[in-house]
């Protein structure tokens, strides 16, 4: 992928992270199911089913949640992205 699509995907998969409701749905366009998460939240398991659980419960758990990209570094050769971010949200339950 060039630099501009791999900084295009990230940048939805946070604005889908970023979208309350939690749906489910648009996660398909993003990522296929077999994705690896290689640094997974604590307790949630490396992959799409624990993607879809950890963003579920970050909703469940902050009605405001938000994630702000402070900075992103794109590898083109490695196709990855890793980004520094900014979150917040008023606890709920």
């Amino acid at each position: 992928m060039s630099r501009d699509q791999l900084v295009d995907v990230a940048t939805r998969l946070i604005k889908w992270i970023n979208t309350a409701p939690f749906d489910p749905e648009p996660l398909v366009s993003l990522a296929k199911p077999d994705v690896a998460v290689p640094i997974p939240y604590p307790g949630s398991t490396p992959d799409y089913n624990g993607l879809l659980a950890v963003t579920k419960q970050i909703h469940d758990a902050a009605i405001d949640f938000k994630m702000a990209i402070r900075q992103m570094v794109v590898d083109e050769t490695e196709s990855s992205v890793v980004m520094l971010l900014n979150c917040t949200g008023v606890h709920a339950g």
